[in-house]
């Protein structure tokens, strides 16, 4: 039985992603999202032996692309990136629910994976990011951390250094992916560090950090091997954490209210589990449930204030949602009866079902129009005439000279659609990363006079603001054929 339902919770991940992830899903036909094109793309480039930062120009972290490499070693574009998803969609859903079910019966944990997934439907964007496929290394840093703060007697010290490695290695993950992304991970760390400080095992915090350093070693290591036989050590270091760093405070996104709504969970998470603080009391494994949300709100909400506030950004705050939600369900009916027995626990009791109807009512909206958009695409196909486009483009490209083709501001999506890897380090996001790296901007301009490549892609070419890169184009290079998918530029004859 155990087997079978561990089965339909990891398959039930995997319908999410199934119908929810756009840019990847086999439902959705012709489909390419920017950022995930790019991410698998990069994947493929790995395996073909491009290194990362010094082939191709990105921020995010080589971890990362490790991991979407190892689905394009499997399967190859879109349906790679699928199985990945897969992976972690249903790794996600196993320990949510391993988790619910320490408290809650089995009826009632299946309810929170559905409450759970409500949120996610908008904030999944179309799929393919760090917050998304590392989720299963924050639900398994949560049950580890609920494990030690909920046990009645003192963990040993052996099960302590191997979760204090564990969590190191989870760390070092995101310490080379993206660090937002791992701020539950963070909450934990700070849960049980207090907790060891507050019954006084100050020896066994010290042999923690040290276990936990251990962990993000053995991340490292291999990293720095690889990119320090690659003769990228550099490259990786200046795009990941100093540019990484400079990135996280640009705010290239201004703070909006926006921002704030999408954060909702973390206030009201914490309210809630103020509310609910006295019918806790008794229970040792409840009380550190509700510990663990007290500190996981304000610290996911400061570290969600770092970077861009794009959509799936705030997949990071869902698994305090998933917590919140076995608090609220497992104090309502495990302690109704105190809670309808006075003023003040009525009053909890309505105020704590307000701020969960609330987050329901916030997303309400954004779920449904996300629901109607994925649907068109699969009904419609809404994305075929632009993949059309950009086959017919690369098309009129002699095969021979496929191999001297730039791609600038040409979409990510331009590498996935037609299967080839590019041949320049900068041709994402270039206005932007210009503008964080005043030499990536002198770069730019050496490589693309150096090289003179014979054809040029692009979407538009008026968002790069270099005046010398306008006026090379116009000097060297004319427009031979416009659709609706962009511009196709040939070097000119000398």
């Amino acid at each position: 039985m155990a087997l079978l339902e561990f089965f339909a919770v990891f398959v039930w991940g995997c319908i999410f992603v199934l119908v929810a992830a756009s840019w990847s899903s086999p439902l959705f036909k012709d489909s390419y999202g920017y950022d995930s094109a790019w991410y698998s793309t990069v994947g493929r480039a790995i395996l073909s032996g491009y290194v990362p930062y010094k082939d191709l120009f990105d921020l995010k972290g080589p971890a990362f692309f490790f991991y979407e490499a190892l689905g394009q070693l499997f399967i190859k574009g879109r349906h790679g990136v699928f199985l990945i998803q897969c992976i972690s969609a249903g790794a996600s859903a196993v320990l949510l629910h391993r988790i619910a079910k320490n408290y809650l019966s089995r009826s009632l944990s299946w309810v929170v994976l559905l409450l759970f997934y409500f949120p996610y439907i908008y904030l999944l964007w179309g799929g393919n990011t760090t917050e998304e496929l590392f989720m299963p290394l924050n639900f398994a840093a949560i049950w580890m951390g609920l494990r030690f703060l909920g046990a009645e007697e003192a963990a040993d010290r052996a099960s302590l250094r191997l979760d204090a490695c564990l969590m190191g290695l989870f760390a070092g993950v995101f310490i080379y992916s993206k660090i937002t992304s791992g701020a539950p991970l963070f909450a934990v760390i700070l849960a049980v560090s207090t907790g060891l400080v507050r019954k006084k095992r100050l020896r066994e915090l010290l042999e923690c950090a040290l276990f936990f350093l251990l962990g993000i070693a053995l991340v490292s290591l291999p990293i720095f091997a690889y990119f320090i036989f690659r003769g990228a050590l550099r490259d990786m270091i200046h795009c990941v954490f100093v540019l990484g760093l400079k990135r996280s405070t640009d705010y290239y996104i201004s703070f909006s209210m926006e921002w704030e709504r999408n954060l909702l969970i973390c206030p009201v998470s914490l309210l809630v589990a103020v509310l609910l603080g006295k019918y806790t009391a008794g229970d040792a494994k409840l009380k550190a449930l509700r510990y663990l949300i007290l500190i996981s709100a304000p610290v996911i909400y400061l570290l969600l204030h770092l970077g861009s506030a794009y959509t799936y950004y705030f997949i990071t705050v869902l698994p305090l949602w998933g917590l919140d939600l076995i608090l609220v369900l497992r104090v309502f009916t495990g302690e109704f009866k105190a809670l309808t027995g006075s003023r003040g626990g009525i009053a909890k009791f309505v105020g704590s079902i307000i701020l969960m109807l609330l987050v329901m009512i916030f997303y309400f909206d954004p779920v449904r129009h996300k629901i109607i958009e994925n649907i068109e695409l699969v009904l419609y196909e809404t994305d075929s005439d632009y993949v059309k486009a950009a086959r017919e483009t690369f098309s009129l490209i002699p095969e021979w000279e496929r191999d001297r083709i730039y791609n600038i501001e040409s979409g990510f999506k331009f590498y996935e659609i037609n299967k080839i890897l590019p041949n320049n380090k900068y041709s994402v996001n270039i206005p932007y990363f210009l503008h964080l790296d005043g030499d990536a901007r002198v770069e730019f301009m050496e490589l693309l006079i150096k090289n003179s490549p014979k054809w040029i892609v692009t979407e538009g070419l008026d968002i790069i603001d270099i005046p010398e890169f306008q006026e090379y184009m116009f000097r060297n290079y004319t427009i031979v054929a416009e659709n609706d998918y962009g511009l196709l530029y040939r070097r000119n004859e000398r």
